[in-house]
């Protein structure tokens, strides 16, 4: 347990580091601290987990909207203001970067990624909403 939480405080800083943006077409990747700040800060954050239907249901950051596809993410931030603050994870960082990319693509300049997915979450103990929810068609 001692070299979890010594791993665990060890990566922030890392972390943190990579939080910076470093090109116009890429997102701001946040630490989990500085995740859960943003989503606690912005007026109307919009929070897209890009995992699977088996994945979101069994755990996700509470408020988030699955997003299957790239379509599937089209059709939530179709309406959005182009500033409108986005937040995107997954498990480990691979479908959360590629809806990044096609966010950033169709022009909105406000989306930040979580650094680790929500295995880092976890790791940081941030709450997980477990309620049941049905799937939408």
């Amino acid at each position: 347990m001692k070299i979890l939480l010594f791993i665990t405080l060890c990566s922030f800083p890392i972390m943190s580091l990579m939080a910076q943006d470093v090109g116009e077409n890429t997102s701001q990747l946040l630490s989990p601290e500085e995740f859960y700040l943003g989503i606690h800060s912005a007026d109307v954050p919009l929070i897209i987990d890009a995992r699977t239907w088996k994945e979101y249901r069994k755990g996700r950051i509470h408020g988030a909207r699955l997003t299957e596809s790239s379509a599937s993410l089209k059709s939530i931030v179709d309406s959005l203001d182009m500033e409108q603050p986005i937040f995107v994870y997954c498990d480990d960082n691979q479908r959360s970067s590629a809806a990044c990319s096609f966010l950033k693509d169709w022009g909105y300049t406000n989306v930040s990624e979580l650094a680790g997915g929500m295995m880092a979450w976890k790791l940081a103990s941030y709450e997980i909403d477990t309620e049941k929810v049905k799937k939408e068609d």
